[in-house]
């Protein structure tokens, strides 16, 4: 998502604003299946991970912004709170064995992370 919320409570005018948003991106969704429908003939898939940041007493770590920094890498990325984050890999072709190179490099991306000093010290799963 690559945008911080740094506020617990919205106004009328927010929850609008952002219902409109939504909106427009459902329209632009609906326009692209519309418009452009999904390979046939090459079927792909990638994967999008969504990673909850927790403390020692499994509340939420407002940690997000320091643990993406120390991870170092494109494929980790913000998202809307400051205790969560996302890991995506690139779409691939599904054919054959993909899935097996697709689980490599999730598995590899999620070891880079733990090796990382910072994230490494608060003993990640």
């Amino acid at each position: 998502m690559g945008q911080d919320v740094d506020r617990r409570t919205f106004s009328r005018r927010d929850r609008q604003q952002y219902r409109a948003k939504v909106q427009r991106c459902l329209d632009v969704l609906a326009l692209m299946l519309r418009e452009h429908p999904f390979a046939r003939d090459e079927p792909m898939t990638g994967i999008e991970v969504e990673l909850n940041l927790v403390d020692h007493n499994l509340q939420p770590s407002l940690s997000g912004s320091d643990v993406l920094h120390a991870i170092g890498t494109t494929e980790f990325q913000s998202e809307l709170g400051q205790w969560n984050l996302e890991l995506n890999l690139p779409p691939r072709p599904l054919p054959g064995d993909q899935w097996r190179h697709l689980e490599h490099q999730l598995l590899d991306e999620l070891a880079i992370a733990r090796s990382r000093p910072w994230t490494a010290a608060r003993s990640w799963p």
